[in-house]
């Protein structure tokens, strides 16, 4: 039995947010073969509702890594400290901003405003407040944000949306580390599966990456192959 690690967005999820048919026709056989771990920067409601979509069990990284579970009890989580949180809401306030809590997000009005349809697409259902900060999401359109920002930060380009992901000093690669290094997981065991930047630091720990043809060049150019999860040079990979 091989691990594979298997990002969201931009990898087995469509524009509109629902997971290619094509891979849920191989995803039976996947499952037979081997064990799922979603790695993602999505937040954890989000990435919950995928893994009852796809059946499989509760393992998975999240918030870009603060937030790490295996068998459904969670082994790891580093929510943003009060500082740090406090420093983001007073500097950067005035774009639309979005704060993901463990089991619900809150956006403040100029993102409800400007940028709601988005909080619907990351399958962010539940609003209000509770509990820590687990993630920041700023946006705002046709100019970059000026001045540093405190935490991991990943950028990402809609046309002419610009998303900043915020994540407490951690990464998904970290995450995953921390994941592995719990159960016991050889890396050179595990299969990425992954389109972005954030999936960089995940292909240079694992044995075997699979980059979507859509993936950035820099994701490309680590990838032992670049194909689509369920096109026949994969399914040969994980039938080996």
């Amino acid at each position: 039995m091989k691990y594979v690690i298997l990002d969201l967005d931009g990898t087995i999820l469509d524009d509109n947010k629902r997971i290619f048919p094509e891979f849920l026709e191989v995803l039976p056989e996947i499952k037979r073969r081997h064990r799922i771990i979603v790695v993602s920067g999505r937040a954890k409601i989000s990435v919950e509702k995928y893994i009852r979509e796809m059946d499989i069990e509760e393992n998975f990284v999240s918030f870009e890594g603060a937030y790490v579970v295996w068998k459904g009890k969670v082994i790891f989580k580093k929510p943003f400290d009060g500082e740090t949180s406090r420093f983001i809401e007073e500097k950067f306030g005035n774009f639309a901003l979005v704060k993901f809590y463990e089991n619900s997000v809150e956006p403040n009005d100029k993102f409800r405003e400007d940028f709601l349809p988005y909080l619907q697409r990351w399958g962010a259902d539940v609003l209000g407040k509770e509990g820590d900060i687990y993630k920041f999401v700023l946006a705002l359109r046709g100019s970059e944000i000026k001045g540093k920002l405190p935490g991991t930060v990943f950028v990402y380009k809609r046309n002419v949306d610009i998303f900043y992901d915020v994540a407490p000093y951690i990464t998904k690669a970290e995450g995953l580390r921390i994941l592995m290094d719990f159960v016991g997981i050889n890396p050179k065991e595990c299969i990425a599966f992954g389109d972005s930047y954030n999936d960089i630091g995940v292909f240079e720990i694992c044995g075997f990456s699979v980059a979507v043809p859509w993936a950035v060049e820099e994701l490309k150019k680590r990838a032992s192959i670049i194909a689509r999860p369920w096109d026949d040079e994969v399914m040969g990979v994980l039938r080996e």
